[in-house]
């Protein structure tokens, strides 16, 4: 149990400990009620994030400190439903959410997850509309838009975007046109994280054709392979960003021959890859479960990501990222393997079943 004097350390020390509590909310309550000098840096780190919910009898959106509102930072919005399929935001989106936003004069990201239906008409919308235009970093997972035109009509309000993380986003319709002109959406937009979860989502090929990627930095994309006909390959995302440094590549899926051309990795200077080398290794996937259980598949697999590490003249670091066991029983595996990680600079991540 750490006991701190009020007079015992200089305020320096003070905010490294509370710093390096930052994570555990439970101590930093406990922290800034034990010692004055310790609330300040501690409710920095409280209300740095804050998560809002669909009121209910235990919790009301309306209740926030208004006086700490200025040290939000990053909020989530969750979507809920009643059993009868109600939106409960549908009811405080039109009292709580427009007059709570706008005292939250420092945020500058926000993550949308839960059936958030984002629509101009939706009332969670109107709720943040006015927030879009000054966000730098943004998150939806599990949104949903009617049209194609309604998607370019929510990305048009982000000038200032400069993180985009993109989980489960469905578009009901490809009518309306999402953009005039090509590479003009997000324009300072420097890392963009697209998950593995999508269906075919035809709209994906417009957005990023739409979106500027000129000052991209950091891609975390899908290994695509020629099955993934609606997605954009991930060659085709390297030449759209000319200033890209780093590329995560997760989820390898498919059979052999739907493997695709080496992309060029030689502008880049660090890479991390998903590698299916265990037998039965699930990948992650966004349409069900693949099992990686051929050799012969495997070692191809392994084979491509070698010729393709091959064309990083300038990687200064490459992870390679494995589930469950790291080696394998089959000799002609584990001399591709050998030949991945026998290479400078190459570090290995295993991903353990359920960590």
């Amino acid at each position: 149990m750490l006991i701190l004097s009020p007079m015992s350390l200089h305020s320096e020390l003070y905010d490294q400990i509370i710093d390096h509590l930052a994570n555990d909310h439970l101590s930093l309550r406990s922290c800034s009620l034990t010692s004055r000098a310790l609330l300040p840096r501690s409710q920095y780190h409280l209300f740095k994030h804050i998560t809002l919910f669909p009121p209910t009898p235990h919790y009301e959106a309306r209740r926030f400190p208004v006086s700490k509102a200025y040290l939000v930072r990053s909020l989530t919005i969750y979507e809920r439903r009643t059993p009868s399929g109600v939106r409960r935001t549908d009811v405080w989106a039109r009292s709580v959410l427009p007059a709570l936003l706008p005292l939250f004069v420092s945020l500058c990201s926000v993550k949308l997850s839960g059936t958030m239906y984002l629509d101009v008409k939706d009332r969670i919308r109107m709720g943040v509309e006015n927030l879009l235009g000054r966000m730098t970093s943004l998150t939806l997972d599990d949104a949903y838009f009617s049209s194609l035109g309604e998607l370019g009509t929510f990305f048009a309000c982000l000038p200032r975007l400069k993180r985009l993380g993109l989980g489960v986003v469905t578009v009901g319709g490809m009518e309306g046109i999402l953009c005039d002109e090509e590479g003009v959406l997000c324009p300072e937009l420097e890392e963009l994280k697209v998950g593995t979860r999508h269906l075919r989502a035809r709209w994906m090929h417009r957005l990023f054709n739409a979106m500027s990627l000129k000052n991209l930095l950091t891609l975390e994309y899908p290994l695509t392979t020629k099955g993934d006909w609606w997605m954009p390959s991930v060659g085709t995302m390297l030449k759209m960003a000319p200033t890209l440094e780093r590329a995560i590549l997760v989820d390898w899926r498919g059979a052999l021959a739907n493997i695709v051309d080496v992309p060029d990795l030689r502008r880049l200077r660090a890479v991390t890859v998903f590698v299916p080398l265990e037998k039965t290794g699930e990948c992650e996937i966004r349409n069900g479960h693949t099992r990686v259980d051929n050799i012969i598949m495997r070692v191809a697999v392994l084979d491509w990501i070698a010729r393709m590490l091959d064309t990083g003249m300038c990687l200064e670091d490459v992870t390679l990222v494995v589930r469950g066991k790291d080696t394998s029983g089959d000799e002609r595996l584990r001399e591709a393997w050998r030949k991945l990680t026998d290479r400078p600079g190459v570090t290995v991540r295993v991903n353990r079943a359920g960590a």
